[in-house]
């Protein structure tokens, strides 16, 4: 499998181009996969010629396969029944590819370059031309963009304003430990002493408690039951973003992210990463900063374990599931460690300080 090598740039205008110039009309479509590392791309180029091209991994070095393909009726019948779809005119200059996008995402430009080795990429100088730019490699793809033309059809909703939205991600903290950690209390506190923050309650506890789903103990249904949580988790994060940067807020919490899962499966990492078609790198990198909650001591976990009608664990269950969420979690460069303390007001004022660090160190 071949490589590419490229840095993605948002344009503010049209670049200052005077010289002639060919506009080559690209229409896109895209076939979701598992993984969300990976993409399928159909590409119809001036109405005639097809190319099926596959791309993985992130941000300027990635894995890339293209073919061509002869039959154009088929290639036009995948690319109309392919969901997320887009359109846009590419102009060549100077070795720039850029990208002047139409239909629901009009007035987005985008400029390309690609480079033989990592090194030349890296010494990238901004030509004049371009104007002002920013930098959206690791964080604007076409699949980003065509999934984003799917959700403002009929919206009459610019794309723009939505783009720069999530190019201003505001810090994404998790808050994660074992039942009886305390994240519940924290979370209700940190709401009232956080109102400027946006919280995203745990998904698990909502699939158990309000859709009456469980695990089960095959293969299958432990399977079929974390990926339910996985796409449910991703759909909570991605609408939570949005709403949390359109109403303004300093920083999203999260009860619980992604990686949680690799505790409650048998396989741990193994299994976690080839049903989910992810690793914990990848996951890692949608969170800024994660709060591990220590389990408490057997007398106060007893005390309050019926709080809560999705906990199934014992005391002796808790013990080893709190090993394996910290080790989940644990590789995570900004990874904090509360412990079980028994005062409470000193537990959440580690809590607080705690997130307060994360957050400066991200808006820093």
């Amino acid at each position: 499998m071949g490589r590419e090598i490229e840095r993605r740039f948002l344009l503010k205008k049209y670049p200052n181009i005077y010289t002639h110039v060919f506009a080559k009309k690209i229409d896109q479509s895209y076939i979701e996969l598992p993984s969300p590392r990976a993409s399928l791309r159909i590409r119809i180029e001036g109405g005639q010629a097809v190319t099926l091209g596959f791309k993985e991994g992130e941000g300027v070095d990635r894995e890339q396969k293209e073919k061509s393909l002869d039959d154009l009726d088929f290639g036009l019948t995948l690319f109309e029944n392919s969901h997320h779809q887009l359109e846009k005119f590419r102009i060549v200059h100077e070795g720039w590819e850029i990208d002047i996008f139409g239909g629901v995402l009009a007035g987005l430009i985008l400029a390309e370059k690609e480079f033989a080795t990592q090194e030349a990429g890296a010494n990238l100088i901004i030509p004049d031309w371009l104007g002002d730019v920013v930098e959206v490699t690791d964080s604007l793809t076409n699949l980003h963009l065509a999934r984003l033309a799917t959700d403002l059809r009929g919206s009459k909703v610019l794309a723009l304003p939505q783009i720069l939205g999530v190019l201003n991600k505001i810090p994404r903290i998790v808050i994660t430990g074992p039942p009886c950690s305390g994240k519940t209390t924290v979370m209700n506190r940190l709401r009232d002493i956080f109102p400027e923050f946006h919280f995203v309650p745990e998904v698990a506890t909502i699939i158990i408690g309000q859709l009456g789903l469980r695990p089960g103990n095959t293969p299958f249904t432990i399977n079929q039951f974390q990926k339910a949580i996985y796409k449910t988790q991703r759909i909570f994060e991605d609408s939570s973003m949005q709403y949390a940067v359109a109403g303004n807020k300093k920083a999203m919490i999260l009860d619980r992210g992604t990686a949680d899962q690799i505790a409650y499966m048998p396989g741990g990492i193994t299994q976690f990463a080839e049903v989910m078609g992810t690793d914990p790198i990848h996951e890692y990198s949608s969170y800024d900063a994660v709060l591990f909650l220590e389990l408490p001591s057997r007398e106060i976990y007893e005390a309050n374990s019926h709080n809560n009608s999705a906990r199934m664990e014992k005391y002796d269950e808790a013990v080893p599931l709190s090993t394996k969420l910290k080790n989940a979690w644990n590789p995570h460069p900004y990874f904090y460690e509360i412990p079980a303390t028994e005062a409470w007001e000193e537990k959440e004022g580690l809590i607080v300080d705690r997130l307060k660090k994360a957050i400066n160190q991200k808006t820093a």
